[in-house]
């Protein structure tokens, strides 16, 4: 929507504290927490959202026929000829 600045996204329900949270797991050799995958709102993350603007504000919306499964992706890599490696799911934790 913009070539620079901020976007303001509003999410619904628990999207926002799925996203932002850290995965954790206990390393079984020291027994202490180790951080899996940060949260994807990071400060410098890039992230693709699918959705609609209304007004000033953004919401993302999973489609049923679109390519993209999931309303929020982060991008992983921005290849030189344009392509773009992005992430849809987070870390899966057992």
């Amino acid at each position: 929507l913009t070539p620079h600045g901020i976007v303001t996204l509003k999410f619904y329900g628990g999207q926002f504290s799925f996203y932002d949270k850290n995965l954790s797991m206990i390393d079984e050799e020291t027994g202490k927490k180790v951080t899996v995958e940060e949260g994807w709102f990071k400060r410098g993350s890039l992230l693709m959202v699918s959705g609609y603007r209304r007004g000033a504000q953004f919401r993302p919306k999973r489609y049923t026929n679109s390519i993209y499964q999931h309303a929020l992706s982060k991008v992983v890599t921005i290849h030189d000829n344009g392509t773009v490696e992005l992430q849809n799911d987070r870390a899966n934790i057992e």
